[in-house]
């Protein structure tokens, strides 16, 4: 069972999975599968779907606003993307199906596995992908923006968990993002619940003894993931290079074959001073020298009185 994995990159790397597996994969997503207008069909681009849906609005005599045509739009192509994915799933010759739920939504989730059991057995693995963003200084984002961010992930797992708690998981593959670790400008809500979800899959493992495979997945930046153009411009300054798809895809099914730790850093970005001993090794006593400057700590820029850095 995944969520958020009808789109983008989740979908990626779950038609990677089905390649290398051919599991029976339950993708829960928001997107309702609507019929979608015939005289639309063969309209591919976001600027023409506008254009087209304006003309008909005219011709039946409504009006309507930018807003509410860039919304329809985006309901037209986010179901593209979702049939699209199933079809790969088909392809790459994984059964299952795709059900229109949200994943915080403890209740709907709850019962859309209860039919997926009854339709195709015992439910063995998790891939929690579901996030949404809402970037903004701490002291602009509103109550509503913060609650959608941290319960699509933050909830959206425990609903998973909750329904799931009778299942014999053999695996939960997490997706968190490297804000959780190092934090970024403007998505505190972000940060806090990726941070926050791997906690629990680290507790999870614990939890668990060994008998279910738990990794979380902290990953940079996605080519074509949520991130604008501006922000792959200012990440590429930054020396942050983008995932691509292909390559995120095939890391993601390499992580879960491997052991070692829960928590699994995946990206490329500015190199970080690592610590190195300064004092040789003796009688089991290891010093280190730990230099923290805004190039290896970039939260201290939020840290700082009259451009100096504080820290406790």
């Amino acid at each position: 069972v995944a969520s958020g994995g009808a789109r983008g990159v989740t979908a990626q790397c779950l038609l990677a999975l089905a390649r290398e597996i051919q599991p029976k994969l339950i993708l829960l997503g928001r997107t309702a599968l609507e019929a979608e207008p015939a005289s639309l069909q063969n309209v591919k681009d976001d600027a023409g779907l506008k254009k087209a849906l304006l003309a008909e609005a005219r011709a039946a005599g409504r009006t309507v606003t930018p807003a509410e045509l860039g919304e329809v739009a985006r309901k037209i192509q986010a179901t593209r993307e979702v049939r699209g994915t199933l079809r790969a799933r088909e392809d790459a010759g994984a059964q299952g199906r795709y059900v229109a739920a949200d994943v915080s939504d403890g209740r709907a989730v709850a019962a859309a596995l209860e039919g997926v059991r009854r339709e195709l057995g015992p439910i063995e693995g998790l891939v929690h992908g579901a996030g949404v963003i809402a970037d903004k200084l701490i002291a602009e984002k509103t109550d509503e923006q913060f609650e959608r961010v941290f319960e699509t992930k933050v909830g959206g797992l425990r609903a998973l968990l909750e329904a799931t708690a009778s299942d014999p998981l053999k695996a939960i593959a997490i997706f968190t993002s490297v804000a959780g670790r190092f934090g970024n400008v403007g998505q505190a809500d972000y940060s806090m619940a990726n941070e926050t979800v791997s906690q629990v899959a680290a507790a999870e493992a614990v939890r668990r003894g060994g008998a279910c495979l738990v990794r979380s997945m902290a990953w940079g930046p996605w080519e074509g993931g949520m991130g604008t153009p501006s922000l792959k411009t200012q990440l590429e300054k930054a020396g942050v290079k983008l995932v691509s798809l292909e390559g995120g895809a095939a890391a993601f099914v390499a992580e879960l074959r491997r052991g070692g730790s829960v928590e699994a850093i995946l990206g490329e970005g500015p190199p970080r001073r690592s610590p190195e001993p300064v004092v040789p090794p003796s009688a089991g006593t290891v010093v280190l020298e730990v230099t923290v400057d805004r190039a290896s700590a970039p939260f201290l820029t939020d840290h700082t009185i009259e451009d100096v850095p504080v820290v406790p």
